[in-house]
């Protein structure tokens, strides 16, 4: 009640988050969890808090994948499993005033599908699955099939709504991308990126009892 001011910051989800300091803030990225943050807000008995501001810290990739005719999907044989590229933990440094989101140097792949026996791609698209990644401008996505256990590694160049490069891997916060993979003969895999919307302008977030 001396009307000294009080701060506070929002982290989601509220466990898993990591500090020796207090000051420097890190978080795994595990692909399944979605990592926001809200920024100091500033408060005293007088003047109360304002409202939170949350943002996305990753980016949501989507994987979908397709044979361009039946006989390439029987050379490649069923998909065991697609996992994609990303750093491995996110860091926070309250003490910075600004850029004060980095992510580690260490890369790791990050599991967006698996299936023991094998998907047979098909002709039509398959959605595989989705995975929360580090931001990046490219990924590397790797593909294992019956035939091909050791996998084959494809890079994919994020683009734009008007399907340009994009310049920086600050482009790919909060953003979703899908990435469409092509099963050709002759082991050829091609690679194709889309943004997409992940959520409406003006939608709320609401959390719930589980």
């Amino acid at each position: 009640n001396n009307n000294n001011p009080v701060y506070c910051i929002g982290l989601h989800p509220a466990s898993g988050w990591e500090s020796n300091d207090g000051v420097k803030i890190s978080h795994e990225i595990t692909g399944a969890e979605d990592l926001m943050f809200a920024d100091q807000i500033t408060g005293t008995w007088n003047s109360h808090f304002p409202k939170q501001q949350y943002s996305h810290l990753l980016t949501w990739i989507k994987i979908n994948f397709c044979a361009m005719t039946m006989e390439a999907a029987r050379q490649w044989g069923g998909v065991t499993e697609i996992t994609i590229s990303s750093k491995d933990k996110l860091k926070i440094d309250l003490a910075k005033t600004s850029d004060k989101v980095t992510f580690s140097e260490n890369v790791i792949n990050i599991k967006a599908f698996e299936n023991a026996e094998g998907v047979l791609p098909s002709l039509t698209s398959t959605e595989a699955g989705s995975v929360l990644c580090s931001p990046a401008t490219e990924y590397i996505v790797k593909i294992k099939t019956t035939n091909y256990p050791d996998g084959k590694e494809i890079p994919v160049i994020l683009t734009d709504l008007d399907y340009q490069p994009l310049a920086s891997s600050s482009e790919a916060v909060g953003k979703l991308f899908i990435i469409s993979l092509y099963f050709s003969p002759f082991n050829v895999i091609e690679g194709t990126c889309t943004l997409n919307y992940w959520n409406g302008q003006n939608e709320d977030l609401y959390m719930k009892e589980s």
